[in-house]
């Protein structure tokens, strides 16, 4: 016997209604790999909800007139940062609204939080990254369920910018990196000064100089000194524990957007600093190019999970990683990237009905070209990577319970040259 399990016992009937009318449109056997029928259609389970709170899915378009004459790279990278701006403006609208979710444990109504709502994305590589940091400056906490950011992240990065500096202070852009940060709070204007006070020289040669008339420059200077000491004589993962100690460090990212992630990095880093000790490579310049090797390598410590599921904060996830989950409040973003179909440009396609086939090679003209074979492999497997975006799109709008916000960024000649032209213009539906 055939059993179709299509209620859905998650969602409100608006969002029910919402994902049907988009599936209806744009699945179909040919790409999707069924009709998106009466038959497939989902439908409406959840009785409990009271429908005065029900909410259209609402889809925000931006439309931005950016200079479109670089790079297909830097326009993507722009209007995904518009995108991540727009994105923290609707998590403060949610938040300043006291949109009503149902609280999951009395049933009762009550003003959403950050934990309330989640941003999928299709992929977190070069995307996680800059909305968790957009948020963070935005004020909003984040975690981004993403292991590929340790050594980016702020706090890390700036203590192995000072583990350098400690090894090599004639190292400008690690210098001024440490400076600048929290743990001594140079301004820039008081870096510019620093420079014009001597030229032509590594910036620390600059700061000794500066060092003879400024309290701040000789406090650093003696505060560098004294760590260099310290390195000499201190294992790693001791001389990190003291700098968290004697620099406050710990309370200071404590305080910040995020604190305990933050704090719980700072531990990890630690941790990895005793188990390196633990191996028979010791000091710093030998930990300092370790982490270097392991950067070069495209590799990466995986950070901290410092959150439960109750912990007050904006999650970020892949499509794929949030299967079999629920959210009150779902932002499905980054939806006008395109699909990597590279796996197309391979010299070997192969499929289990149509065989396998290599491009032809004229060695007289000097060309390759796709035989027959090759292009029917080639459009097959197009419509099969089609069919499954569709499906795990499906995964992603399918997660929402209560509110669903489909986020879209593109440029004026990318998206519809009829529309009206306005920076960061939203169109909600």
């Amino acid at each position: 016997a055939k059993i179709i399990l299509s209620k859905n016992f998650r969602s409100r009937e608006s969002i029910i209604d919402g994902i049907n009318y988009i599936f209806k449109t744009i699945m179909s056997k040919k790409l999707g790999e069924l009709d998106y029928d009466s038959g497939e259609a989902l439908a409406f389970g959840a009785e409990y909800y009271d429908k005065k709170y029900d909410a259209p899915i609402e889809a925000d378009i931006l439309i931005s007139n950016l200079n479109t004459e670089g790079s297909e790279e830097d326009l993507d990278a722009n209007l995904f940062e518009i995108e991540c701006k727009h994105i923290a403006s609707r998590i403060k609208e949610i938040i300043n609204n006291k949109t009503p979710v149902m609280d999951k444990q009395s049933g009762n109504i009550r003003p959403a939080g950050y934990r309330d709502i989640v941003i999928l994305l299709r992929n977190l590589k070069n995307r996680g990254e800059v909305l968790e940091q957009v948020l963070n400056e935005e004020g909003i906490p984040t975690y981004s369920d993403t292991e590929s950011v340790f050594f980016g992240r702020e706090e890390i990065s700036i203590i192995l910018s000072l583990l350098q500096v400690i090894d090599n202070p004639l190292q400008d852009t690690h210098l001024i990196s440490v400076m600048r940060s929290p743990i001594f709070g140079f301004t820039s204007d008081e870096l510019a000064e620093i420079r014009l006070c001597k030229t032509a020289v590594p910036f620390y040669e600059a700061v000794e100089e500066m060092s003879r008339t400024s309290v701040k420059c000789k406090t650093f200077i003696d505060k560098l000194e004294e760590y260099r000491i310290c390195s000499k004589n201190m294992s790693i993962d001791k001389l990190l524990y003291y700098i968290y100690e004697d620099t406050s460090f710990m309370s200071i990212v404590g305080a910040m957007t995020n604190g305990a992630l933050r704090q719980a990095n700072l531990q990890l880093l630690y941790d990895y600093a005793r188990k390196y000790e633990e191996t028979e490579f010791k000091g710093i310049f030998n930990f300092n190019n370790y982490i270097e090797r392991i950067k070069q390598a495209d590799k990466d410590i995986p950070s901290v999970k410092a959150f439960s599921e109750n912990s007050d904060v904006v999650k970020i996830m892949t499509h794929h990683k949030s299967k079999g989950l629920e959210f009150p409040i779902v932002i499905v973003a980054d939806l006008s990237h395109g699909f990597n179909l590279m796996d197309l440009n391979g010299k070997l396609l192969t499929d289990k009905q149509l065989g396998i086939a290599f491009r032809l090679k004229d060695i007289d003209r000097m060309i390759e070209y796709d035989t027959f074979a090759r292009k029917a492999i080639k459009i097959k497997k197009m419509y099969e990577n089609l069919s499954e975006e569709l499906r795990v799109l499906y995964v992603a709008l399918t997660r929402a319970k209560e509110r669903l916000y489909l986020i879209i960024s593109a440029g004026d000649k990318k998206f519809c040259k009829d529309a009206p032209m306005y920076d960061n213009a939203i169109s909600p539906y």
